[in-house]
């Protein structure tokens, strides 16, 4: 199987892999404009299954709203929406920017030896945290608030 992998690295023109990331981007630019569209049409963001279903908070809760009131600039709504988004989001965002940049460039994905685990690991458990937190009553601060 590496073999192939390796074969189909090497056949790859930089046009084609110019193609794939921006079909790629694009894909993701388009899902999210038509989850926007519909969350304003229908007057509320994406509902969360894991809330309907158990009443508690996930770490996701908000996230979109978040967004949405970081594209309006409103970035203290943004925070209370999901401040675990408002910090996390734009490095997962300059994180896809660089895979995206290397790949398009022929070099291989940023490898740092054991700083992709140490740093997926440091998330998750900064996500459980906040889960827990903004599930306890004195924590209520965490929780998705509109400030209007």
């Amino acid at each position: 199987m590496k073999r192939l992998t390796n074969y189909i690295k090497t056949r790859e023109t930089k046009g084609q892999r110019v193609i794939c990331v921006a079909f790629l981007w694009i894909l993701a630019l388009i899902a999210f404009l038509v989850i926007r569209l519909l969350a304003s049409h229908f007057n509320q963001g994406v509902p969360c299954l894991i809330l309907m279903v158990t009443g508690l908070y996930c770490p996701g809760c908000g996230t979109f709203r978040a967004i949405n009131a970081g594209i309006h600039l409103d970035f203290w709504q943004a925070f209370r929406f999901n401040a675990l988004a408002v910090f996390l989001l734009p490095v997962v965002f300059f994180i896809f920017i660089i895979q995206s940049v290397r790949y398009i460039g022929g070099k291989q994905a940023v490898r740092t030896g054991n700083f992709e685990l140490v740093f997926s690991l440091c998330i998750i458990a900064v996500a459980v945290v906040f889960t827990i937190l903004r599930n306890i009553e004195l924590f209520e601060v965490l929780r998705p608030t509109n400030l209007t």
